[in-house]
């Protein structure tokens, strides 16, 4: 260890201590010397109070005008916290190559050698004739372990095929398709990560040089110059701005070599088909898709060195008039896709004129008939909102889970969304794994930024889905004028929170909400008052169906002839675990039949139980990730709920896709829910008896469904068509009607 480094980690520490606790919506900052704190500052979106020392304080109330620090466009990383990686994440590195046997050597000695160790190589070859594949061999048997070759027998005609292949076999967090024929600096990897820690940023590219024949002929620099973003220093700039500044104009990432980009899966059909028709422009077309709602990272600090060919197809193809037809293409893909002012496509329009003048190869009036300003004009009017997706937290619950889902399935159907992690609580793993690695995910450092989050994006909608996150959402915005609009979904919190809590959420969430959505009739009881006054939607929940891979009965001891019911939630008392083993207990004693009762979840339930003696029936699972797989195993979900704020349970809908009829409280929409067209239901239910579960009751209805075989199965009939109610795709279809009417100011059909 060096001086300096023993100095930083090991003696400074002992002096001086800076530390920074919390979440975006109350942080606290304390400044420590000889571990004395000399100074404290906690914020909220309301305030900010400093101490110092302990004697003396000061209080600043924030109005919605100051609660928005100014940061530069090319600073969004400030505005999204970065992750902190355990272990290095693993990037797959795809190489495809056809008849570029002279560079190989020098491509894969680049990539072999690089500083950043923890990737895996795939080699493709589609069908060269030039020796290409023997050196391809020769590397993967230097490289068995982390190195896989695939050869076509037959050329795929279309580079994005092997793209599309190479994604397909990709097994890392991160990308890179590193060209054949290109090379790059040996710290290329470690460096241009970096930007990927944050994880709204998409894609994160560095400097290309520009080579031809062993030398420099262009710079990065040179290529950009026209536009008007810095390049001489690294930066995080939002999609929404860079292609407002500089993307909607060129193609800023002039070599697929020089970006590593999230691991996507394959690339969707709609981009394929629009890219089948480009011989020049679809990577171009394929980074625009990435990053919308996203970020992108720049560094000059590495460089990645771009082989120019002089008698290359792409320098043929921008003496034709397919260049400028293509450029037409992407221009429409911007207007539909991103908030650009029309300006920035009579700039393409004047590039492009420049560009035939140049090139003396077709004529301006050809240029300005395959460029036309009306077809993009067109294409502005489809535009869907851009919209935020706010969590209270990464967390296991209906309210955090269904936004989740919910944004999975906008980005589906083509809508810009972010999800807003607004850190309230310890984030779970298991339920970060449940957001599409194709949708944007910003932690957002503290509400104090949220202004700036929705300008840089360029927030058309934000959604909120927690009381918390609709006030600090509200405070942010102001009024209903901004030109961002809040659309609230109530998932029962405002029903079961205190009367001053929920008087302090409205009162500032009423002047500034552009509609309430309601899930559950219920939900409207805390705003019966002003009914009158807002716009209100009812809209049920929904989610996607999911591969099942029912867990096995034998490996938790449970025989196959067993009556098994899951009961998946928090647990807490009032989501009736107690009630639940209690009545288990009393059904095994009255019948023959083995009954057991899966537990899934943690809480203050779960770690009474695991002070108890309990018999072989009862299974405390803790908490799991696919639940479904659970409900799969078993012949009947169990939901004996009596919270009060208990309206359009996730989990009913859980165990109906995975084919479990459901027993359950009659509380909330949970009736409509499991009832079909003909008033049939899918389960059972059961009345609440003073607020609270009846045991008898509920021991009495799992005995006959699990005595009753012709009961059982006339309920397990229903479920299938009872669950195709709760189609993500519907809902969301719904959701993007509400966002359009808010952001149009159209009112909202009840």
């Amino acid at each position: 260890m060096t001086l300096k480094k023993l100095f930083r980690h090991k003696l400074l520490p002992l002096v001086y201590e800076k530390r920074i606790t919390g979440s975006s919506l109350y942080s606290v900052e304390k400044r420590k010397c000889f571990k004395v704190t000399l100074f404290k500052r906690e914020k909220t979106d309301a305030f900010t109070r400093t101490h110092y020392l302990k004697f003396i304080h000061s209080t600043k109330f924030l109005s919605s005008k100051r609660v928005s620090p100014n940061v530069r466009d090319n600073d969004f990383g400030a505005l999204d916290v970065p992750v902190t990686w355990k272990k290095p994440p693993l990037v797959s590195i795809i190489v495809p190559n056809y008849n570029h046997a002279r560079y190989l050597k020098e491509r894969l000695d680049s990539i072999y050698n690089q500083t950043y160790r923890h990737f895996e190589v795939i080699l493709l070859d589609d069908c060269s004739t030039d020796g290409s594949v023997e050196v391809l061999k020769e590397y993967a048997r230097k490289y068995p372990e982390n190195t896989r070759l695939v050869a076509n027998e037959h050329n795929s005609g279309k580079v994005f095929h092997q793209w599309n292949k190479g994604l397909e076999l990709a097994r890392g967090e991160f990308v890179w398709i590193a060209e054949s024929d290109d090379y790059c600096d040996r710290n290329f990897l470690e460096t241009v990560l970096q930007g990927l820690r944050h994880q709204s940023v998409m894609l994160s590219f560095a400097r290309s040089v520009f080579m031809q024949e062993g030398k420099q002929i262009w710079s990065q620099e040179e290529y950009l110059a026209d536009l008007p973003v810095v390049w001489n220093a690294p930066f995080i700039m939002s999609a929404h701005k860079l292609v407002s500044k500089a993307f909607a104009i060129k193609n800023v990432v002039p070599n697929v070599s020089s970006a590593v980009f999230r691991n996507i899966g394959t690339i969707p059909a709609d981009i394929i088909s629009q890219w089948e028709q480009m011989s020049l422009c679809g990577d171009w077309l394929f980074y625009l898709w990435l990053i919308k709602g996203g970020a992108v990272s720049y560094t000059n600090r590495v460089n990645n060195y771009y082989r120019i060919h002089p008698g290359s197809t792409s320098l043929k193809i921008q003496k034709t008039l397919d260049y400028y037809t293509e450029t037409l293409q992407i221009s429409c893909f911007v207007a539909r896709n991103y908030a650009v002012d029309a300006a920035v496509f009579e700039v393409v329009k004047k590039n492009l004129i420049q560009h035939c003048l140049e090139k003396q190869c077709i004529t301006v009036e050809e240029v300005e008939k395959a460029y036309s300003l009306d077809k993009i004009k067109e294409s502005m009017a489809d535009r869907q909102p851009n919209v935020l997706i706010c969590t209270y937290a990464m967390m296991q619950g209906g309210g955090e889970v269904f936004p989740i889902y919910l944004a999975n399935e906008l980005k589906r159907q083509g809508i810009a969304v972010t999800f807003v992690d607004f850190r309230g609580e310890r984030g779970e793993k298991e339920i970060r794994q449940k957001l599409d690695r194709n949708v944007p995910l910003l932690a957002l450092p503290h509400v104090l930024q949220l202004r700036n989050v929705m300008t840089m994006l360029g927030a058309d909608i934000i959604h909120t889905h927690h009381g918390t996150i609709d006030s600090a959402v509200a405070n942010a915005i102001g009024n209903r004028s901004f030109p961002c609009k809040q659309v609230v979904t109530l998932h029962g919190m405002y029903e079961a929170v205190p009367e001053e809590e929920l008087n302090k959420i409205l009162k500032a969430v009423l002047p500034v909400c552009s509609c309430f959505v309601y899930i559950a009739d219920k939900n409207l009881l805390p705003l019966k008052h002003v009914q009158s006054q807002i716009r209100l939607k009812k809209i049920g929940n929904g989610l996607p169906y999911l591969p099942l891979s029912p867990y096995s009965r034998a490996s938790l001891g449970i025989e196959e002839d067993a009556f098994c019911l899951s009961l998946v939630s928090r647990g807490f008392l009032y989501k009736g675990w107690m009630e639940a083993v209690e009545a288990v207990k009393r059904a095994n004693a009255t019948i023959q039949r083995p009954v057991h009762l899966l537990l899934v979840g943690d809480g203050e339930c779960y770690e009474a139980l695991k002070q108890q003696d309990l018999p072989p029936f009862i299974h405390l699972m803790g908490r799991q990730g696919n639940v479904r797989n659970y409900f799969a195993m078993s012949d009947a979900g169990l939901l004996p709920s009596y919270f009060k704020g208990e309206s359009f349970p996730l989990v009913v809908i859980e165990s109906l896709m995975s084919g479990a009829p459901i027993i359950a409280s009659d509380v909330g929409e949970i009736r409509n829910m499991i009832t079909d067209a003909d008033g049939g239901v899918a389960g059972a239910l059961f009345e609440l008896k003073d607020g609270k579960v009846p045991v008898d009751t509920l021991t009495d209805i799992i005995v006959r469904l699990a005595t009753d075989s012709s009961l059982y199965g006339e309920l397990k009939r229903r479920v299938a068509p009872v669950a195709r109610k709760f189609e993500i795709s519907c809902t969301a279809r719904q959701y993007i009607d509400v966002y359009n009417k808010v952001w149009k100011n159209v009112e909202p059909t009840a």
